[in-house]
Parts: structure tokens; C-alpha cells; sequence
């Protein structure tokens, strides 16, 4: 199966790239995705694709653990999709036809905000809506390539969380990368980016702060 490349492929891959993995079972490979329940309409989007652009379906599916699953076999497309530059892992990392337009460019991002992404309007008195990514190990390309194509400078940093697991904490490092909307990149933002976000809450956060603030 030919796949090709769209805004459509290129907001799976963020959401691939950041939601989910690719594991390896003997000579089976498969991409698996799990979220908790505020992402089933991002997971939804991605089965969707998947059957659209993939011809791979298969039913999401409720864990032990609450998550809601998604996982389809890829072995005998991933011959096309390393054609087609994509890869699994940390750190997300766009494929190179996604940066020859700003349509591909912002439905990635998108992907990757909606899955690992934060959106985030601090400041009363002078707001600013700061949208994050975040990765298990330092997003250097991305940030490279969110500083050439939208033209706005961003930033990466090293987080540390805790958390209790079964009684037990647990303690990890992650690195956030940030950029901010505004007056000169909230076209790009508007227009590429948010009509491509399927998390409702994420996508109000930065068109309201567009709509009363820049635009």
C-alpha cells in the first residue's frame, strides 16, 4: 500500500510520535497507543486515520487499568512509512516533508500537542498563552524547526516530577519545550495549528486568548 504524504498523515505521526509507541513482538511490530478518558476524541481521530490512511483498523479498547487502547499491526507497511522519514521514540522528531509546508507543519504540531502538549494562559494583568511539549529527552530539531518555520523563538527545560505509584514515589526527569502565541506568529497558530487540535479544552485555551487579545 502506497501511502502518501498529507496534513492528515502528519497530525497521526505527532500524535504517534508523542502518545504512542512502536513495540516488537518476535517478527510482529505495532503501534499502540493508551489514554486516559479526557483524550478519547484525540485517540478516536487517530483510529480514524488509521483505517483512512493506513487501511488498518482495528477497535480502541478499555484496560485493567481505565486507559482507552488503540494498537494496529504495521509490519508490512513499515517499509513505507521509513520511506517516508517517520520514526517512533523520544524525542518526537518531524518527518522532512512535513517541514516543506505549513500545512503538514501545524497538523504535526498539533498531533504533538494534543498528545503530549499543554496549553497554559498565565498573567492576569498581561496575559500570555504559552503552548508546551513534552518529552523524555531534549527536543533540539523541534525546537529548531518551530524557531525557522513559525518564526518565533522557543525554549526547552529540564522538569523533575514525583509521583506515588503503589505506594511507592517515583522520581523522573523530563524536558519541556515552550513557545509562545503571539501578535507575530498567532496567524500561523490560528490559521495551521488549532484547526487540527481535537482536544476541545486545549483548542478554546488558545483561540479564546487569540480572539480577545491579538485578532
Amino acid at each position: 500500500m502506497k501511502i502518501s504524504e498529507s496534513k492528515e498523515l502528519a497530525y497521526w505521526v505527532g500524535v504517534a510520535q508523542s502518545d504512542g509507541h512502536l513495540s516488537t513482538y518476535g517478527n510482529n511490530r505495532r503501534v499502540m497507543i493508551g489514554v486516559r478518558e479526557k483524550s478519547l476524541p484525540m485517540l478516536k481521530k487517530f483510529q480514524m486515520l488509521s483505517g483512512i490512511l493506513l487501511d488498518k483498523y482495528a477497535k480502541i479498547y478499555k484496560d485493567k487499568g481505565g486507559n482507552y487502547v488503540f494498537a494496529i499491526g504495521v509490519k508490512k507497511i513499515m517499509s513505507s512509512i521509513r520511506s517516508l522519514n517517520i520514526t517512533f521514540g523520544d524525542p518526537p522528531k518531524p518527518p522532512t516533508w512535513a517541514l516543506t509546508k505549513n500545512q503538514y507543519f501545524g497538523a504535526y504540531l498539533a498531533g504533538l500537542i494534543d498528545g503530549d502538549g499543554d496549553v497554559r494562559v498565565k498573567r492576569k494583568k498581561y496575559p500570555q498563552c504559552v503552548i508546551r511539549i513534552n518529552s523524555g529527552k531534549k527536543q533540539e530539531k523541534l525546537k529548531n524547526c518551530i524557531e525557522k518555520i513559525i518564526k518565533c523563538s522557543a525554549s526547552t527545560k529540564q522538569r523533575y516530577k514525583e509521583k506515588i505509584l503503589d505506594g511507592r514515589k517515583i522520581c523522573g526527569s523530563f524536558y519541556e519545550l515552550e513557545f509562545y502565541v503571539s501578535s507575530k506568529n498567532y496567524k500561523f497558530v490560528k490559521n495551521f495549528i488549532t484547526p487540527n487540535l481535537q482536544l476541545i479544552y486545549k483548542k478554546e485555551k488558545i483561540m479564546n486568548f487569540i480572539l480577545g487579545r491579538l485578532s
